[in-house]
């Protein structure tokens, strides 16, 4: 069996089972993660429709950190189908649970989702508020990569602003905390950043990569939630 085929059938199993129990936490948490496998088969609209399900058992048990994960996790669906007004609504919604139940690293990632998606619809301050605030987090709560990878995003979006004295130091900031990671994947691309910049080139700087996804579990009270966070090393 293909490993998609089997991650299907295990997450079946798994709810199969939840249900039996009545484990209503666990249930919700393998609705949560066939919507993912789904969505990850590039069938998004098939995915809502497990969210939607595990979003409702989240609510009725008023889980507010499932509720942001599952509303996270539906946001990337609908951007996948081009509804991007319904996915920023849900990242808000997300951030809202996010914030009420004090994850701080999650907080982080739906600013940075809601930068990346105020971006691609134009709303540059937008999306740079919302890249800053993500940046703030990742300070405060000691996070390498999110302060790295934050760093690259941020000096990308001043860049194309015209803000270049800011996106060059954003940028040799990114490289201290790269070194440090010992990451030569994001030290490669910080520095080619940063080279185009002082030869002031901006317009020839592709978005980066940490506005693409990779797939991470978050431990939670029911489990391992899987959901997408951002990161230069994604799709490579």
């Amino acid at each position: 069996m293909a490993p998609n085929g089997a991650a299907l059938q295990y997450g079946r199993a798994a709810l199969q089972v939840h249900r039996q129990l009545g484990n209503v936490a666990g249930e919700a948490t393998a609705l949560h993660n066939l919507a993912e496998i789904y969505r990850g088969l590039g069938s998004p609209q098939q995915a809502l429709e497990w969210y939607e399900q595990a979003l409702s058992l989240h609510w009725a048990q008023q889980n507010r950190p499932g509720q942001g994960l599952t509303l996270y996790g539906m946001a990337h669906a609908l951007r996948q189908v081009g509804q991007q007004d319904r996915a920023r609504d849900c990242y808000q919604q997300a951030l809202v649970h996010f914030q009420a139940a004090g994850d701080r690293l999650m907080t982080s990632r739906a600013h940075h989702s809601l930068a990346s998606l105020q971006w691609e619809v134009g709303e540059a301050r937008q999306a740079l508020d919302h890249m800053n605030q993500a940046l703030v987090i990742s300070r405060e709560v000691g996070y390498g990569p999110g302060i790295a990878h934050g760093l690259i995003t941020l000096s990308y979006l001043q860049a194309q602003e015209n803000e270049i004295d800011l996106a060059q130091e954003h940028l040799r900031e990114a490289l201290t905390w790269l070194r440090l990671m010992e990451d030569r994947v994001g030290l490669a691309e910080a520095r080619n950043r940063l080279q185009a910049l002082e030869e002031a080139a901006p317009q020839v700087m592709e978005p980066p990569t940490n506005l693409c996804w990779f797939k991470a579990h978050v431990a939670v009270a029911e489990g391992k939630v899987y959901c997408e966070f951002e990161s230069p090393m994604a799709r490579r």
